[in-house]
């Protein structure tokens, strides 16, 4: 009986080795002939490069009623995807948006229904790469299943910013799943100025998580005209829209008077605090010292340093921290100040 129990499992040991080799085999195969296509179709786009160049440059009207096998045609949208990168606009975009529209649309088509995420996802970046507008239709009706993931939902809403569709704004305020703060910035930073405009228009009306990200974008692209919109959102009775308010005002480097930030020196939570700190700073007025001054005893080690920092960017700031250095009592003022003096090449003798 103990015999029979060894012979069994040497013989499953041996049914699994087996196994395992077979599939590795397979996976080799599958290596192997993944490399050989490979190598065809990198084959391929440098015998094909010139020609979809002189396509796109020289509007060569043969090459677009010209038939490929399906290595060919792999080769050819992986160049017109290389050439999408670096072509904003003019005819050669449209060169690319026409040859797209006339060869890939039924087999992306079919591909947006495709089993695999991947696939599926690889060609919503591919239409909005290659502007295929004449695929919105196929997009909308994608949109529609209920399976949605949240990487589809997010390059959907990007596609219908590209493409300038009329009710982006509504899909966007009104998407299926929560999206992250940085799809939204995106979103924005996608957007046309008319676009933007548009929700800068309508921003009372948007979900808390959109006011927000189209707060942070004006600061992060610089759109200057909208520092006044910025300055409104100061007086908002919820404190992280004064914070990004805040953040994106300094991000603009945008000359505050002093008066205008008294009611956020005092501000209960220390972001909104230390925003208000840096533009202290950007003021250079120097009736912000004595407001700085107390900054530099905050209890957030944030609020101290960039006191510090900005009492260096008013005239006569240096000075004036150095005399805070000499005759403060708090320990924790008197470290930031000579810590910023000292980065400010003042040399400090105890």
């Amino acid at each position: 009986m103990f015999t029979n129990e060894i012979a069994l499992i040497l013989t499953s040991m041996f049914c699994m080795f087996i196994l395992l080799l077979a599939l590795f085999g397979h996976l080799v195969i599958k290596k192997i002939m993944y490399n050989r296509r490979r190598a065809f179709i990198e084959q391929y786009k440098e015998q094909l490069r010139e020609r979809v160049f002189y396509y796109l440059y020289h509007e060569d009207k043969t090459f677009i009623e010209e038939s490929f096998n399906a290595q060919q045609m792999i080769a050819i949208e992986e160049l017109l995807s290389d050439f999408a990168d670096v072509i904003d606009e003019g005819e050669s975009r449209t060169r690319i948006q026409l040859y797209a529209e006339t060869h890939f649309t039924d087999a992306y088509k079919k591909a947006l229904h495709h089993r695999r995420w991947s696939i599926r996802m690889n060609t919503l970046y591919a239409i909005e790469d290659f502007h295929m507008e004449g695929m919105l239709a196929s997009v909308l009706s994608f949109y529609d299943k209920p399976s949605l993931t949240v990487g589809e939902e997010s390059q959907f809403l990007k596609i219908l910013v590209v493409f300038q569709h009329p009710q982006f704004l509504y899909y966007i305020t009104h998407s299926r799943q929560p999206l992250s703060e940085s799809v939204y910035r995106s979103l924005y930073g996608q957007m046309n100025d008319e676009q933007f405009r548009e929700c800068v228009k309508v921003y009372d009306e948007l979900p808390i998580y959109l006011q927000l990200s189209l707060i942070d974008m004006i600061g992060i692209e610089h759109k200057w005209e909208y520092a006044s919109f910025l300055k409104e959102q100061l007086s908002s009775s919820v404190d992280e829209q004064r914070i990004r308010a805040l953040k994106a005002l300094n991000e603009l480097s945008y000359p505050m008077e002093v008066e205008t930030l008294l009611f956020h020196v005092h501000a209960s939570g220390w972001q909104e605090r230390m925003m208000a700190t840096k533009l202290l700073g950007k003021t250079k007025d120097e009736q912000a010292l004595p407001l700085l001054e107390t900054l530099l005893q905050d209890v957030h080690f944030s609020v101290r340093s960039n006191a510090a920092k900005s009492m260096l960017l008013i005239r006569n700031g240096k000075d004036y921290l150095f005399q805070v250095y000499q005759n403060t009592e708090d320990r924790y003022a008197k470290d930031m100040a000579r810590e910023w003096l000292e980065r400010g090449g003042v040399e400090l003798v105890e």
